[in-house]
């Protein structure tokens, strides 16, 4: 696995406007291999299929091997491995692969898509000598499309070449869509809109009865005890229902080499902290990362068990919601697996035909999330800017038109302000830091103030001028977080106390020993 390094975020932000670049023309993408998808076909007979989507007012889609065998296998397996074709099958198809017994039905598949792929002339030679023979590519597979137990289209490859040949439309379309399958997707969805635009009665009934895949599950681990963490309950910790204790053991326990414990407690705070005390919700997301890093580095059980978690998000990109997939992205920093986040995002940005099934801002969102983290997370090198920065974070949240995009910015303002605050306290610029507390109040009030010194204390850079931040009345959670600020600055003027020298010890015990 590789491991964070210490300039992990900086790496992170260069590698993201680099490599990212390149991705967008290499067409990469991540493979998931065990998601919340499923394997592609269903396990029914062709008239069992054909009954589940007259039912279910599904599609039925008809997997036709390439006529050429040595091809069957990989077409098979890039197939297979497309997790957008699968998303797609899932939510609007019943989809079967044809066997022997089903070659006239598999011939007739064929003549349509080589009767679709020659309607048009094509400039590239190969595709010439294909639509030449009135045929589909004997290399690749074709995908019938039936609605309503009829034959609607037939989808191959040389329909989507045909398409993205056009002069003025601009697909995207690379070598890559060579290797996995991609126009099947593209060339389905297409269909699939015309069969809803001839058929607005079978279109009516799929959208009730296929509704939009929900957000599944996903399993958490405070809860789990096994061989590389133990269970944290913060009912019976030292300081019960105090995050910022908690995180000082986290942090005890990772120096004094307590591996098992300490991912207990990270597990805990990284699942919990926030929703327990929500004005620390901010630094866990930003600040406490490199904790976990450290531990992560340090020992393989934490390593492990932040792997797991990281895996069971990883299992259901797509169907998750936006909070998960930011999740998944700090998961994967923490981890040092950098290059993760880039191929997950360039797929989601990129893949010529996701948008078919991604809405625009959701994709918006997506990239505001992964930009938003490592910048976040980059060392602050020039301070005299973060006030600046911070500012056109929140201006640019507030001018967002997308109601889907617009809490996500309004989040990342946030997280970047206590990220940036915190910095510059452990770099001693108090004004600087003093300047993105009044941007804080201006846009977020009393709670985003709360945050800023929850912030300051996760660092261990309390200042007397923070209670100023919170002087608001009437809010608990204000009252609360100053008297933690007061206690924390007593705790700091208070000499330390003077140990009793070895001779008074010596006397006292003679003292307690007497008889």
């Amino acid at each position: 696995m590789q491991r964070v390094q210490p300039n992990m975020t900086r790496y992170l932000h260069t590698a993201f406007l680099l490599v990212l670049t390149a991705l967008c023309i290499a067409q990469a993408h991540a493979q998931v291999e065990h998601d919340a998808f499923g394997g592609l076909f269903d396990e029914l007979s062709l008239h069992e299929a054909l009954d589940e989507s007259i039912a279910r007012s599904r599609a039925l889609v008809l997997y036709v091997d390439p006529e050429d065998s040595r091809y069957r296998d990989s077409a098979l397996a890039s197939a297979e491995s497309n997790r957008l074709l699968r998303f797609w099958m899932r939510q609007h198809a019943v989809i079967i692969r044809l066997g022997p017994e089903h070659a006239r039905l598999a011939g007739q598949i064929r003549s349509e898509a080589g009767r679709i792929c020659n309607r048009a002339e094509m400039r590239d030679p190969r595709t010439q000598e294909i639509l030449a023979g009135g045929k589909a590519d004997p290399m690749e597979p074709v995908y019938g499309l039936f609605i309503n137990g009829r034959l609607f289209s037939a989808i191959g490859k040389c329909r989507l070449v045909t398409i993205v040949a056009q002069p003025n439309i601009h697909l995207g379309y690379t070598p890559a869509l060579d290797t996995r399958q991609s126009w099947a997707v593209f060339g389905l969805d297409f269909e699939l809109d015309r069969a809803r635009a001839k058929d607005p009665v079978w279109s009516t009934l799929h959208g009730l009865r296929n509704p939009p895949i929900p957000r599944e599950d996903i399993a958490r681990f405070a809860g789990v005890e096994d061989d590389n963490a133990n269970i944290f309950d913060i009912t019976a910790s030292e300081y019960p229902g105090d995050v910022l204790a908690t995180l000082r053991t986290a942090r005890l326990e990772t120096e004094t080499g307590d591996a098992i414990q300490a991912a207990g407690t990270y597990t805990w705070i990284w699942e919990k902290a926030a929703a327990h005390d929500p004005a620390f919700g901010p630094a866990v997301r930003t600040l406490v990362l490199s904790d976990i890093a450290r531990a992560v580095q340090r020992f393989d059980n934490v390593s492990q068990r932040f792997e797991r978690m990281q895996a069971e998000l990883g299992s259901h990109l797509g169907t998750e919601s936006l909070d998960d997939f930011a999740e998944w992205v700090r998961l994967s920093m923490v981890l040092g697996d950098q290059v993760s986040i880039i191929k997950e995002l360039d797929y989601r940005l990129n893949e010529p035909s996701f948008g078919a099934t991604v809405p625009r801002d959701v994709r918006r969102a997506l990239y505001a999330i992964a930009d938003g983290h490592a910048d976040i997370l980059e060392a602050v090198s020039r301070p005299a800017s973060a006030a600046t920065k911070i500012e056109k974070l929140y201006q640019r949240a507030d001018a967002e038109p997308s109601e889907t995009i617009r809490p996500v910015l309004r989040r990342l303002a946030l997280d970047s302000a206590v990220a940036y605050h915190a910095k510059l306290l452990e770099g001693g610029y108090d004004d600087q830091a003093r300047s993105i507390a009044d941007i804080v109040r201006r846009f977020d009030g009393p709670a985003g103030l709360r945050a800023l010194v929850a912030g300051a204390l996760v660092v261990d850079q309390p200042r007397s001028w923070h209670a100023d931040l919170l002087d608001q009345p009437g809010s608990a959670a204000t009252r609360k977080m100053k008297d933690r600020l007061e206690s924390e600055l007593r705790s700091r003027a208070m000499p330390d106390p003077t140990p009793p020298a070895p001779e008074d010890e010596i006397d006292l015990f003679l003292i307690d020993h007497a008889e």
